[in-house]
């Protein structure tokens, strides 16, 4: 891409600088899959998850429990919840609760989600409950109606990045420079494994593209993107193998080849864990 000058002159002689891209957010890619008005009671209750998209939750009434590995956070009415992907543990409620939920992803460079990079599960107290709700509503609706029409997924990120401003808001204030370098230290070894995910992907091989040692390697990928190499790696085939599921034609054991298993029972017993169901179940409930 051709980036502009510094500097530019226009009519008139009047002479502007123009901003800088980010490393990080000029280049984020958002999706949402889904949006949706809740209301439930001591049912909502779950445990178990492995989620690889992002939450959004508002609750509107009532109060429920969201437990994770290191904390958990309660659900009030009047705020909102931002819960990056494979975070949530499990989840109750003990009476009524009417909520608001949004699954997404937002995406920078290297396929890597921003929110599972930079954030923590968050609870934010909505400044202007009314304008949230309205949000919400505009998302459900639109959802609803026109899924594919192309003014309403533009219409859809608009209003998905107004709720998420205050997290932006909040994780902007504790983002520092060295983490912008980490990150982009490591975009090779990213777009490698991208790349790279039919074949056999070893941590010592990506080290070596990294010109680090095993263990700093291992200690460094982990510090930077909340995740470790391994489950980074499983993380990327597990999605890869669900669009083929649900987009192509091929086998499971083609599936399998393509995502980087030795075989289909290997693949099958690894899916199954991760997503709660066998390839096969998957693709029969999923597929349009």
């Amino acid at each position: 891409m051709i980036k502009p000058e510094k500097f530019e002159t226009g009519s008139g002689g009047f002479v502007w600088q123009n901003i800088s891209s980010d490393s990080i957010f000029s280049d984020l890619r958002m999706h949402l899959y889904y949006a949706y008005y809740m209301q439930t009671d001591s049912s909502w209750a779950g445990s178990q998850f492995v989620n690889h998209y992002n939450r959004i939750y508002y609750v509107e009434s009532g109060e429920a429990e969201l437990y994770f590995n290191k904390q958990s956070i309660k659900m009030r009415p009047g705020h909102l919840y931002l819960i990056p992907p494979y975070t949530l543990n499990s989840h109750t409620c003990s009476g009524k609760l009417n909520f608001y939920w949004a699954h997404f992803h937002a995406l920078v460079s290297g396929d890597l989600d921003l929110f599972s990079l930079f954030a923590e599960p968050k609870e934010i107290k909505a400044n202007d409950p009314a304008a949230v709700q309205s949000q919400f509503d505009n998302l459900v609706e639109s959802v609803a109606r026109h899924p594919d029409k192309p003014s309403e997924i533009f219409n859809r990120n608009s209003l998905l990045n107004q709720l998420l401003l205050p997290f932006i808001n909040d994780m902007g204030e504790r983002l520092s420079q060295a983490d912008y370098v980490g990150y982009t230290q490591f975009l090779p070894v990213l777009q490698h494994i991208q790349n790279n995910l039919a074949s056999s992907l070893k941590v010592g091989e990506l080290a070596e593209l990294a010109n680090m040692s095993l263990e700093h390697f291992s200690r460094r990928f982990k510090y930077e993107f909340n995740i470790s190499p391994k489950r980074y790696i499983l993380q990327k085939r597990m999605g890869l193998a669900k669009q083929l599921l649900l987009l192509s034609g091929l086998s499971i054991s083609q599936i399998a080849t393509s995502c980087g298993f030795p075989d289909v029972y290997h693949f099958s017993k690894t899916f199954s864990h991760e997503m709660g169901r066998s390839p096969k179940s998957y693709r029969l409930n999923y597929k349009k």
